[in-house]
C-alpha cells in the first residue's frame, strides 16, 4: 500500500505562510527602507503567487511593518517568553524579581541586531510617516504593559512603586 503524505493543518500552514511573508518583509524593509518597498516586493521575496495572498494576511504595509517589529519584541524569543510565562505576583519581592527579569529580557531583545536594524528603519521613517510612531506605541509597548499589569497584584505593585526610597550610606 503506498504511503500518503499528510499535509499540515490549515492553522499551521497559515502561521508558516504569515512567518514567511513577515521574514520577506523584514528583509525588504532592512534593505530598502519603508517608503521604497511595496506589497509586490514582499510577494517576490516571499515567493508567493499573488499580492492578494499578502493582503489576506496583512491589509497594509504599515500593519506588516508593525508585525515585523512585534515579532522582534513582544512576541519574540526573548521578551515574548517572559510575558507569556508571567506568574501570579503577590509579594513585593516577587514583583521586584519579575520586573528585573522582564527588564533584563527586554534589553536583551533590544540589543539583538535584527531588532536594532528594524528600529533604525522605524526611526528613519517617522518624520515622513508619524502615524507609524503612534501605531508602534499602541501595539508594542501597550501590549507589554497590559501583560505585566495582568500578571501582577495591583496592591504589591503600588506598594513597591510608592514606598519611600531611602538610602543608607554604605560602610564598606
Amino acid at each position: 500500500m503506498p504511503e500518503t503524505k499528510r499535509s499540515a493543518p490549515a492553522s499551521v500552514r497559515s502561521a508558516e505562510r504569515r512567518r514567511q511573508i513577515r521574514e520577506a518583509a523584514k528583509e525588504c524593509f532592512l534593505r530598502s527602507g519603508f517608503q521604497a518597498v511595496s506589497m509586490e516586493s514582499f510577494r517576490e521575496v516571499a515567493g508567493v503567487s499573488s499580492k492578494e495572498t499578502i493582503y489576506r494576511y496583512y491589509p497594509s504595509k504599515e500593519g506588516l511593518f508593525l508585525d515585523v517589529i512585534r515579532s522582534r519584541t513582544v512576541e519574540g524569543p526573548f521578551l515574548g517568553k517572559v510575558l507569556s510565562e508571567t506568574p501570579e505576583i503577590s509579594a513585593v519581592q516577587e514583583l521586584r524579581s519579575f520586573l528585573k527579569q522582564t527588564i533584563s529580557e527586554h534589553f536583551g531583545a533590544m540589543l539583538q541586531p535584527d531588532y536594532l536594524a528594524v528600529m533604525r528603519v522605524l526611526m528613519s521613517e517617522l518624520p515622513r510617516l508619524p502615524a507609524l510612531g503612534s501605531m508602534f506605541r499602541q501595539t508594542v509597548p501597550a501590549r507589554a504593559t497590559a501583560q505585566i499589569k495582568k500578571s501582577s497584584n495591583p496592591r504589591s505593585a503600588t506598594e513597591w512603586f510608592l514606598r519611600p526610597r531611602t538610602r543608607r550610606p554604605s560602610h564598606d
